[in-house]
């Protein structure tokens, strides 16, 4: 099932950082939100429509676990029929400083938050010479100096090409040129005297979605609701369920090809227990095997490590902060022995995440990615 979220007012989604409410406190928060968000506002609404139910939430028996988001969508939409989906800008795209300062044009885009990036070319290491500490055998180079373009989108259009390695530059949009952003200062009040309190000020970014609705594609039992209103993000916002949205309008697939190289794009954060590498690949030689077929990590693309938390309900304590790999990143892969393969019958689980015993992060929508040509 593909359900549509859509904002009925600004939305504010907190991040890893502490945020204590202070003089000077400024909480920008974190866009797109972290999968978990959705997560928590699909199981609100699975016994918002099965109250029968409820008694069981949190316990073994709770049919809510079954719940596994497999795909999470960011579209621009004005009506249900027509969406254009947008993507986190891959990171192995960068853009060149010395354009941006010698071409009177593309100083104009860059101030309306418009970029044409270039793609980053692979390069052998000599080893006996650089300075780097990166066990990988290749590293991702441009002939100049450049910028990764934080907080860009890249659209579907673009996106087409990218996986199929149709080019070699792309146009990316700054995000905060779709939404609107809305600061908001607010201070808090003592809970008894309902009086405000000393050195409790404190400042959020808000975001008002406008045409820019969220997609998420899911599995659960007995989850039949088309329309109702849940509760999404920070301040208890509030936003629009509907399920009525065909799926052919939104649903996108990795492109079928065979190669013995390939590159695999994080949409959503990953959670791995080695930090940024996946459990199944050797940290010293880079090399495992996955679903029997023995792979080699030749070149990655990553960016600074998100926090991902959250807070416990039936606790009533934060949950253990780990550090997630952020939507974005690439990882380049090659067979050990040359074999010409279809990466999607080797990557065929929704996730990439490592299993954990104690949190299940591949089916709150962590890891989800696409497969394209190098």
């Amino acid at each position: 099932m593909i359900i549509q979220i859509e904002a009925l007012d600004t939305l504010f989604f907190r991040d890893g950082k502490p945020f204590e409410m202070g003089d000077d406190t400024w909480a920008s928060g974190i866009f797109p939100p972290p999968p978990s968000v959705f997560y928590g506002a699909l199981r609100s609404a699975y016994f918002a429509q099965n109250m029968k139910e409820f008694a069981k939430a949190n316990t073994g028996n709770d049919p809510s676990k079954s719940l596994e988001i497999t795909k999470i969508y960011l579209g621009e939409s004005e009506r249900s029929s027509t969406i254009d989906l947008i993507f986190p800008t891959p990171l192995d795209l960068v853009y060149d400083k010395n354009v941006k300062r010698t071409v009177p044009e593309k100083r104009k885009e860059f101030m309306q938050g418009v970029f044409k990036l270039n793609k980053l070319s692979p390069q052998e290491v000599d080893k006996q010479t650089s300075a780097s500490s990166s066990k990988l055998s290749n590293i991702l180079t441009y002939s100049e100096q450049v910028e990764e373009i934080a907080g860009s989108i890249i659209t579907k259009s673009q996106f087409d090409n990218y996986l199929v390695a149709g080019r070699n530059d792309y146009e990316v949009k700054l995000l905060s040129k779709i939404l609107k952003e809305e600061p908001k200062i607010g201070i808090a009040r003592n809970n008894e005297t309902n009086i405000s309190s000393d050195g409790a000020l404190y400042r959020i970014t808000l975001r008002r979605m406008g045409n820019i609705k969220f997609y998420v594609e899911f599995a659960i039992d007995n989850f039949k609701t088309q329309k109702a209103i849940i509760k999404l993000g920070g301040e208890g916002k509030t936003a629009v369920l509907d399920s009525t949205i065909p799926k052919d309008n939104v649903e996108y697939n990795s492109p079928d090809f065979e190669a013995s190289e390939f590159k695999l794009y994080l949409f959503t954060p990953a959670i791995f227990k080695k930090g940024w590498l996946p459990e199944w690949l050797d940290e010293n030689t880079l090399e495992g095997n996955y679903n029997d077929v023995d792979l080699v990590l030749t070149h990655c693309a990553i960016g600074k490590p998100e926090n991902i938390g959250g807070f416990n309900m039936v606790e009533k304590q934060p949950k253990y902060m780990r550090k997630a790999v952020p939507a974005g990143s690439v990882y380049y892969f090659k067979t050990k022995n040359g074999q010409v393969v279809n990466p999607k019958t080797i990557f065929a689980k929704n996730s990439i995440c490592d299993e954990f015993l104690d949190f299940e992060y591949h089916k709150q929508g962590f890891g989800l990615f696409y497969l394209g040509k190098i």
